[in-house]
């Protein structure tokens, strides 16, 4: 599928609908840069949309640095009030801690209108898909927050140092599961990742590259 001309991530939704051929029901979003995103986990988030009629799903998650998320604002019942980016926020709201993590469950049939109406953002010209969590709670369409404990699924990339952090990530669960599947206890051959204070760690603006072997003394991580 080909987005013409990039004009926002709710314009990138907007181009796959010719692909779907008029198909009803509920269709999964996310964004491409989110590799440990579990299948159990989406799954788990479609099931709970569906059962509950929702029109609109999304998943939030807690994050103990939410700067630059979407605040999650909840009533007392545990309802989602709104959604409030962070140049918006007050300063109570910017304390929330509670973040859109960018992924949703949508009925297709309330999507694709509700898209058509977005507005495009004044100083950019795009149109944004996080703006239809908003158009949910106006027009009063079942919403569904689906939290989720586990932040580090979310982690998108965006940077070396973002890219650095899902691959250690990945190689920790990878390595659990090779243990966990083999039966290895204590006495396990299976390598761990070197951890603690004195983690080897290339230089700043640097990475390791596959088979590198460092060379050298330990020194601590500054940021332990």
């Amino acid at each position: 599928i080909e987005q013409k001309k990039p004009k926002g991530t709710g314009d990138a939704v907007a181009a796959c609908r010719p692909s779907l051929n008029g198909k009803k029901g509920h269709c999964l979003i996310w964004y491409g840069d989110n590799p440990l995103i579990e299948p159990k986990t989406l799954c788990d988030f479609v099931q709970k949309t569906r059962a509950a009629g929702a029109a609109l799903g999304f998943v939030t998650t807690r994050l103990k640095a939410p700067f630059g998320y979407g605040r999650v604002v909840r009533n007392g019942s545990g309802d989602v009030m709104k959604v409030v980016e962070e140049k918006e926020c007050s300063g109570t709201e910017r304390n929330i801690d509670e973040v859109n993590a960018g992924i949703y469950c949508v009925e297709t049939g309330w999507l694709f209108p509700v898209l058509q109406r977005l507005k495009p953002h004044p100083i950019t010209g795009e149109y944004y898909l996080t703006d239809i969590v908003e158009a949910a709670i106006q027009s009063r369409s079942k919403l569904l927050g689906f939290f989720s404990e586990s932040a580090d699924e979310f982690l998108g990339v965006n940077t070396p140092c973002h890219l650095s952090l899902v691959n250690e990530i990945m190689r920790d669960r990878l390595v659990e599961r090779a243990r966990d599947g083999a039966g290895h206890g204590e006495g396990s051959r299976l390598p761990r990742r070197e951890g603690g204070p004195h983690r080897r760690r290339p230089p700043h603006g640097k990475r390791f590259v596959p088979g590198a072997v460092p060379q050298g003394p330990r020194h601590p991580d500054p940021g332990s």
